[in-house]
């Protein structure tokens, strides 16, 4: 399975075309990659908070509470 020779044209010369599409994808990669660190960093603090924990954990009980009684009137109905 073949990533970049289906964009290269084999009339002109391919290691320069080959290099432009590597240092493209190179590029794009680690702009996504620090785009996630980024993300990652705002996130770690946002979570840190106790206000944001306390709605975190308030919010994971009810579904997990709305999980069960589901579960229950599930297995009543069947």
């Amino acid at each position: 399975m073949a990533f970049l020779p289906q964009f290269i044209d084999p009339h002109t010369a391919s290691v320069s075309q080959i290099a432009i599409f590597e240092a493209t994808f190179v590029g794009l990669a680690a702009a996504n990659a620090l785009a996630y660190a980024l993300l990652a960093s705002g996130a770690r603090r946002a979570i840190r908070k106790p206000s944001v924990q306390r709605a975190v954990n308030r919010t994971g009980g009810t579904l997990l509470m709305g999980a069960g009684v589901f579960a229950a009137e599930w297995k009543k109905a069947s």
